[in-house]
């Protein structure tokens, strides 16, 4: 088969985003690692939310498509943050991906701890590469068809319904006793 399901994409995603990651991150931010740990808990499954949304739909799997087969920069994982053009480029994959519906996905994406938007549009920058560049290894290059993409995202859905649940309930305010290393391992 050309599609590797196995594993659902938080998982993928979180078992890729290591503390390394977080910091590059935070210093492109200019925000503390455990900010920006914090942060990327609370949006990243409303991303793969709005992901998976689109991913499932034709028009989105070609828009999808499309993009990995595009020579951006930014899709090359592990992402180099420390590149000032990395969340430039990253920037312009997630408005490609998300069209009309990006400055709606940003605006529904703001956590309680408050984000600025310069930073929520750069952590877009971020993630929008990052989680393709996933998929695009998740993929073969041949499976890069509309109706694969389909296939992988609404399995994404099936896959990801109760873990968005348990995630969300794991990145519960209250519960800040989980240090970064335990999270990511």
């Amino acid at each position: 088969g050309i599609i590797m399901p196995t594993e659902n994409l938080i998982d993928s995603t979180r078992s890729i985003l290591t503390p390394d990651i977080i910091k590059d991150l935070g210093m492109a931010l200019n925000e503390p690692d455990s900010k920006v740990h914090a942060d990327l808990l609370e949006i990243l499954p409303t991303f793969l939310n709005g992901l998976i949304e689109e991913g499932s739909t034709r028009r989105g799997a070609k828009k999808i498509a499309e993009i990995l087969k595009s020579d951006h920069p930014s899709l090359t994982l592990p992402p180099k943050l420390r590149d000032q053009n990395y969340l430039i480029d990253g920037e312009k994959v997630a408005e490609d991906l998300f069209g009309e519906d990006y400055n709606k996905i940003t605006a529904g994406m703001i956590p309680p701890s408050g984000l600025k938007t310069k930073n929520l549009e750069k952590m877009m920058g971020f993630m929008a590469p990052f989680v393709l560049g996933i998929i695009g290894t998740k993929i073969k290059p041949e499976g890069l068809t509309t109706s694969q993409i389909t296939t992988f995202f609404n399995q994404q859905k099936k896959m990801s319904m109760f873990r968005i649940i348990l995630v969300t309930n794991f990145s519960d305010k209250k519960n800040k006793s989980h240090s970064l290393p335990e999270f990511f391992s």
